[in-house]
């Protein structure tokens, strides 16, 4: 299983970065005093791109601000990670925007 794509949200509350997921249409899962998981179903059965796989994201808070962990939420036979770093990315961009 490859592992998470992360990026820091300097400047983004845990609750704030998850009000922005919502928007996105991922869903909470579950939720703890220092981190909230979220999951975006996707859009095929076949893809060819990250945005169409479903995703789990888990937001931490660390210190005043949130980190992001996204990783595909079900199998992928091949894959390079740039497409998940790329969604990364774009979530990232996104919450911090």
């Amino acid at each position: 299983m490859r592992k998470p794509a992360v990026r820091n949200l300097e400047g983004t509350s845990l609750e704030d970065a998850t009000a922005a997921m919502l928007r996105q249409g991922f869903i909470e899962h579950d939720r703890g005093e220092d981190h909230v998981v979220l999951k975006r179903p996707g859009r095929s059965s076949f893809a060819t791109k990250a945005e169409n796989v479903d995703l789990e994201a888990v937001l931490t808070r660390q210190g005043g601000d949130a980190d992001l962990q996204v990783r595909y939420d079900t199998t992928v036979l091949l894959e390079t990670g740039d497409d998940l770093d790329e969604a990364a990315d774009r979530i990232a961009r996104v919450i911090t925007a």
